[in-house]
């Protein structure tokens, strides 16, 4: 194919002809010069490159292409590219897995030389817990120690602390945090009136704890951690929405956290006015479905069925009495709660009516009926 003529370039000086082509590299081009009407004789051809578009660097073939002395990810043209994109740096204190490695904070090799993960010789421990829910309600309680201990091994063991704080996450899905106590050791400080400075915050999934032992004595008003050591305990609740209908049981972890709060919260222990930042042992909580469920006709929730059941639930209904689990006063088992009921329980009890609907005493059991009634508070059931 023909690129380009100028075939008749009499009006040219000297008549000569020009054209211009675009041509790429490494491709081969004829160049064809003619004369007019059988004249013959010499001519001058020149060809001249330029005008042509800058190259582009290729930011992964270890060349310069672009020829300004920088190659691949080393030039700025390259910075967008995915290639020279760097993975974003391990925050080794926010709870997240910036850099996507799967490992978080400090279980991140990237922060083992970060001084919120290098260890002291102290340890920060959760114990762990059995516990039982009801699995018709989904209610459950216990309380979690926190304790801390020192490593024997450790430089100035059992050294002098003066304070600390910590972060305890939980699964807000399954559990719920209330208070703080202090354990005997802090409570004791300062002659008996506890240490001058203890923060108790809590979160939907977490509580952390700031404590200062003395202000005005922090060089001999002091605890020392050669054994494990009870910090104090902390009340947690089960989420009923989270664990009701469960009857095989979860377990889930009180895990210690540096992400905790605003401005975050970090697990250390104080010594000489330094942080020492603990090791972190975290509290495996096993929730264990217990037998659970009701007696039907137990109004009052106290074991058995008689009178006091009837009159319990007639107050209940008429004059503002509580009837703690509505599945057990529905004595007939007809999905809801009415005088019906009571009659139900006399008849039972007086006058040879039918017995009572499953699950009927003396053992306990979940409505076998589904319906919208719930049993919020039943105890006489384990």
């Amino acid at each position: 194919a023909c690129l380009a003529s100028d075939d008749d370039g009499c009006t040219t000086p000297n008549f000569g002809s020009t054209v211009a082509i675009s041509v790429t590299a490494g491709s081969t081009y004829l160049v064809q010069v003619g004369g007019w009407n059988g004249a013959t004789g010499t001519s001058d051809l020149s060809i001249s490159l330029g005008g042509g578009p800058a190259p582009t660097e290729n930011c992964t073939n270890g060349v310069d292409d672009d020829g300004d002395g920088l190659i691949d990810c080393e030039d700025a043209d390259c910075d967008l590219d995915p290639a020279c994109i760097a993975p974003p740096v391990e925050n080794c204190t926010n709870g997240t897995d910036d850099d996507g490695d799967g490992l978080a904070d400090c279980l991140d090799s990237d922060c083992a030389n970060d001084p919120s993960c290098v260890t002291s010789g102290f340890s920060l421990i959760a114990d762990d817990a059995t516990v039982t829910y009801s699995p018709d309600s989904g209610v459950g309680s216990f309380v979690a120690t926190v304790s801390v201990s020192e490593d024997s091994t450790s430089a100035g063991y059992p050294n002098n602390t003066q304070g600390f704080s910590f972060g305890i996450a939980h699964d807000s899905g399954l559990l719920s945090v209330g208070t703080f106590a202090a354990g005997t050791a802090l409570s004791g400080l300062n002659s008996g009136t506890g240490p001058d400075f203890l923060d108790i915050n809590t979160y939907s999934d977490g509580l952390t704890c700031g404590c200062v032992f003395s202000f005005s004595s922090p060089g001999t008003i002091t605890l020392q951690f050669a054994s494990q050591t009870a910090l104090g305990t902390i009340d947690y609740d089960t989420i009923p929405s989270g664990l009701i209908g469960n009857t095989t049981g979860t377990s889930t972890s009180l895990s210690w956290s540096n992400a905790l709060g605003a401005p975050p919260v970090i697990n250390i222990m104080v010594v000489g006015g330094q942080a020492n930042p603990a090791a972190l042992v975290d509290g495996i909580i096993t929730l264990e479905a217990g037998v659970g469920g009701f007696v039907r006709g137990d109004v009052n929730d106290d074991a058995g069925i008689n009178m006091a059941d009837a009159v319990a639930l007639l107050a209940g209904l008429f004059t503002g009495g509580a009837i703690p689990c509505n599945d057990s006063a529905d004595a007939n088992d007809d999905s809801s709660v009415n005088i019906a009921d009571g009659v139900y329980v006399l008849a039972n009890l007086f006058s040879g009516g039918p017995g009572m609907p499953a699950p009927s005493g003396p053992s306990c059991g979940s409505d076998p009926t589904s319906d919208a009634l719930d049993c919020a508070n039943y105890t006489s059931c384990p």
